[in-house]
């Protein structure tokens, strides 16, 4: 992979001579992961703490490069990262690299795959130790974090309040989402209230209804009670009466 097969360019993305060539499409995945590595480097460093990898340990399995992670974070293009950020966008990239670090780390924590990022962020430094390489990455750096971007609109309209809780566990709506449907929820919120107090009032005739059918009932079999007792006690008396009479 060259310097310019790294640098940010439509170009790069889009010459479809360049795409018919089994070489160039052969080294495009690794200049597209180091491109991605140039203009969001804390991204890189977010995904790896995700991923549970260790800065200070040794590199991954199989990787070319033989530095840490902490020693390949200490030097260029990584270690000035924060000089190239872009001037406008920068909190929305970094809430959104934060967002795909937690909802994609599943397909970066295999070993192979840490091994390709390492291999990429050694291929980076190693750009970067020659100045003239360095000065090729600087620039193009420089000019990505003023441009104006494609998506600039809807970063800046649909996505100004986009928070990381949106892809967190409790998978939170978007704020614009829940501003588009505050109404509804009240007006289905009070619609719910009417028809459960309705529901309730229903409940509240059959269990009257019910009340008094036992009441009515237990009234009728104490009634019966006190006339049988009545009838037993008379014929109790006229019993006594005889026999005393006898």
């Amino acid at each position: 992979v060259s310097v310019a097969d790294v640098l940010p360019s439509e170009k790069r993305c889009w010459d479809s001579n360049a795409n018919q060539d089994p070489d160039v499409m052969a080294t495009q995945p690794h200049a597209a992961l180091m491109c991605a590595m140039l203009l969001f480097p804390g991204v890189l460093r977010s995904l790896l703490e995700v991923a549970g990898a260790k800065f200070d340990g040794p590199p991954p399995a199989g990787s070319p490069c033989s530095d840490t992670w902490n020693k390949l974070f200490s030097r260029r293009p990584f270690s000035a990262c924060t000089e190239f950020r872009h001037c406008k966008h920068y909190l929305l990239h970094a809430n959104l690299g934060d967002a795909y670090c937690r909802h994609a780390v599943h397909f970066w924590r295999p070993v192979a795959m840490q091994h390709w990022l390492h291999a990429c962020a050694g291929r980076l430094v190693k750009m970067s130790e020659s100045s003239l390489f360095d000065g090729e990455l600087s620039e193009a750096r420089c000019i990505w974090s003023k441009a104006s971007l494609g998506l600039a609109d809807t970063l800046a309209s649909d996505y100004s309040t986009f928070n990381t809780s949106e892809v967190g566990p409790d998978w939170k709506p978007p704020s614009i989402v829940l501003d588009m449907t505050l109404v509804d929820v009240q007006e289905d919120f009070g619609l719910r209230q009417q028809q459960d107090f309705h529901v309730e009032d229903e409940e509240s005739q059959l269990l009257r209804a019910l009340r008094l059918s036992a009441a009515t009932e237990g009234a009728r079999q104490r009634r019966t009670l006190v006339e049988q007792q009545d009838a037993d006690y008379q014929e109790s008396l006229l019993h006594d009466q005889a026999r005393v009479a006898g």
